[in-house]
């Protein structure tokens, strides 16, 4: 609540403060996690290194497993390979083949086109697709020439297949699940090796965020500092036109120990109480009764303005142990209030509720099942004079129902 009535003056400090606590966090957990690597135990540390010295022994690179595979899939089955594309090229290019056959009908059409030009256009499309088939010849020729088969060569692919398939299975299923293992490895076995070197530069860079935290923290501070009692008096001000006597709202603020420190800041902030002036301030919640606990917090609200982010409000007994004069400043509050939130009240207070907008009457009423109901329903301009009249005097006397039109007038007015 400070904080928002506070605004920019508050924000910049708070922002920076909860920058400084991230990386202070963060600096710590470096350092937590350094210390816990240091300790590790033998076998632990046995284990990841060997880990380790087994995956570098076979040093896979990323993407090595699918460009082996592809490659296996052709060596492997060479000659198969080799055969289709030489039976492919032997049936377009060989002597009678595909591409002779499309010439003598292309020469055909074109001998008989000079009588029918739609001939014509089919030697045209044919003598396209010659040139394509004339490609594909020409290319599963070369293909076929470039297929080779040596037993070493699979051999050793095989034998590297398998060191990869190995490594999968133990720390796969994927090769980016090897080489995060294989990372892991190596940065526990670096971190117990340069233990001390490490330990070292994590402390310094805790040190550092440290003390940015605790300047931010100081800025914090006296930002809030300045402001609460600027706030406290506002807030005072509106107590005073709820007719709450000398009653006075007290913003303390008191330094945490730094284990206690949150994103939120280095200190606490609390709302305490003063019932009248000489007296002790104690906190709001411990020494107020349940209508004041309300007006307080009403006043609040009618200070913090549109800073606050609730948007509707509800106040139950705030009009307790209220009549007369007080009543109807605490309805200014109240009206005051709604020009930025939307505000419900439960009152019983003609005072109050002659300033709503709108005005429910909520009663208990026996429900078809014989069981007690409660109903809620909207009065009608009509019949809002003859409630308030009921609040006033707890009957619609002409008198009663006179004030309340009274009232009403006044009110709209």
């Amino acid at each position: 609540m400070l904080d928002a009535w506070a605004g920019e003056a508050v924000a910049d400090a708070l922002a920076a403060y909860e920058a400084a606590f991230s990386q202070a966090d963060a600096a710590a957990a470096e350092l937590a996690r350094i210390r816990e690597a240091g300790a590790s135990t033998s076998a632990k540390l046995d284990e990841a290194r060997f880990v380790l010295q087994r995956i570098d022994a076979v040093s896979p690179r990323e993407g090595e497993y699918e460009e082996l595979a592809a490659d296996l899939a052709r060596v492997e089955h060479a000659e198969t390979l080799a055969m289709a594309a030489n039976a492919a090229h032997g049936a377009l290019a060989s002597e009678g083949g595909a591409v002779d056959a499309l010439g003598v009908a292309v020469s055909a059409l074109d001998a008989a086109a000079r009588h029918d030009g739609k001939l014509g256009e089919y030697a045209d499309a044919l003598r396209e697709a010659g040139y394509v088939l004339e490609d594909i010849a020409r290319e599963t020729r070369d293909y076929r020439d470039s297929v080779e088969f040596d037993p070493e060569v699979l051999s050793q692919q095989q034998e590297r297949m398998a060191a990869l398939q190995g490594l999968l299975r133990a720390h796969g299923p994927r090769m980016e699940d090897v080489l995060a293992c294989r990372e892991e490895a190596a940065d526990l076995v670096s971190l117990v090796d340069d233990a001390a070197e490490r330990e070292r530069v994590a402390q310094q860079a805790v040190d550092r965020a440290e003390q940015t935290l605790a300047d931010a923290a100081s800025v914090l501070d006296a930002a809030r500092a300045d402001a609460a009692p600027r706030f406290a008096a506002a807030v005072t001000q509106h107590m005073g036109r709820l007719e709450m006597g000398g009653a006075q709202l007290v913003c303390s603020i008191q330094a945490l120990d730094r284990s206690a420190w949150t994103k939120t800041g280095a200190s606490s902030v609390e709302f305490l109480f003063r019932p009248g002036s000489g007296m002790q301030a104690r906190p709001l919640a411990r020494i107020a009764s349940g209508g004041e606990v309300s007006r307080v917090m009403l006043a609040i609200k009618v200070v913090l303005g549109e800073s606050d982010d609730v948007d509707t409000l509800v106040f139950d007994e705030v009009d307790a142990g209220v009549g007369g004069s007080t009543a109807v400043a605490l309805a200014d509050v109240l009206a005051d209030l709604a020009r930025t939130h939307q505000v419900l009240v439960v009152t019983h207070l003609a005072q109050v509720a002659v300033r709503g907008h709108a005005h429910y009457v909520v009663r208990k009423v026996d429900g078809a099942s014989g069981m007690p109901e409660t109903e809620l329903r909207r009065l009608s301009a009509q019949d809002r004079p003859a409630e308030i009249a009921r609040m006033l005097s707890g009957d619609a006397t002409d008198a009663s129902l006179a004030h309340a039109r009274e009232m009403i007038e006044a009110v709209q007015g």
